[in-house]
């Protein structure tokens, strides 16, 4: 079990706090695009897909017509619930939610899915538990299947909070530089979010089988409070110059794909041409 389920339940609640941040903040409205932009690629109406830690439901609505189908996985049964309400209003047949843990799996069969959405729980989960979380997710996932991970970037984090407005003459110092940069926790939520680097991700998606497609930015450096006092002329400008980042997978807050060994008759690895970075387990 997880080992902070009573913080995230405190933090969460009833799950307004999850849907207000994705839908009504610049900063959200930006993190689901790129989110969105990346994961589209692997939707196909042939394929299931299994999103763990799925919130109030706001990634599964929108792929609900772009799979064959859809499970929702959330810690937290008002979450569910507000997902599966959803789910009953809009007639879905191929769309449904369960409670279930991201360090166990239980009820999700092995090989039972194509595409694996982790959006949520390496924010929450300190290393140890991160590392059941790709076990879990390698166990579901069908050979050949992709898998996508998101996690906060410990400088990106920081960088983030030294330029927030209301941190102003706070940030940076040596105690924050304690607990951020060397035990990889957040000093404002301790329990609640743990930050990570891309190369420990790499190195612990590997020791689970995994091997790295490509890193991309959902999130980028900037004060998020000064984001949403932005004129809306400076904002689309901010917006271009985040596509341009985007595009070229140069942001400082990852996420980052990883994708089961896949094998030809002979042996040798099969090339795909979305793969920047790969290293073969």
């Amino acid at each position: 079990m997880s080992s902070n389920e009573r913080l995230l339940a405190a933090a969460y609640g009833e799950g307004a706090r999850e849907e207000q941040r994705l839908l009504h903040s610049r900063a959200g409205e930006m993190e689901f695009q790129y989110t969105v932009r990346l994961a589209q690629r692997y939707m196909d109406p042939t394929k299931s897909v299994v999103e763990i830690g799925c919130a109030t439901g706001r990634y599964g609505m929108y792929f609900a017509d772009q799979c064959q189908a859809y499970l929702g996985v959330d810690l937290l049964p008002a979450h569910v619930e507000r997902f599966a309400r959803k789910i009953r209003e809009k007639g879905l047949k191929n769309v449904r939610a369960m409670v279930g843990d991201a360090t166990r799996l239980d009820g999700v069969a092995d090989e039972s899915c194509d595409v694996v959405l982790a959006l949520g729980p390496m924010y929450h989960l300190p290393r140890a538990e991160r590392k059941l979380v790709f076990q879990e997710c390698r166990r579901i996932c069908r050979q050949g299947g992709v898998l996508l991970f998101s996690f906060a970037n410990q400088a990106g984090a920081y960088f983030n909070g030294c330029l927030r407005l209301s941190n102003a003459g706070y940030y940076p110092n040596k105690a924050v530089n304690e607990i951020v940069l060397k035990r990889g926790e957040s000093d404002q939520n301790p329990g609640l979010f743990y930050l990570t680097m891309p190369e420990e991700m790499e190195q612990a998606a590997a020791e689970c089988g995994l091997r790295v497609l490509y890193s991309a930015g959902v999130d980028f450096a900037f004060g998020d409070d000064r984001l949403e006092e932005m004129p809306q002329e400076q904002y689309g400008a901010w917006r271009e110059l985040c596509d341009f980042c985007f595009a070229r997978a140069c942001a400082i807050m990852r996420c980052w794909f990883v994708k089961k060994r896949d094998f030809r008759a002979d042996n040798r690895p099969v090339q795909t041409d979305e793969v920047i970075c790969v290293e073969t387990v």
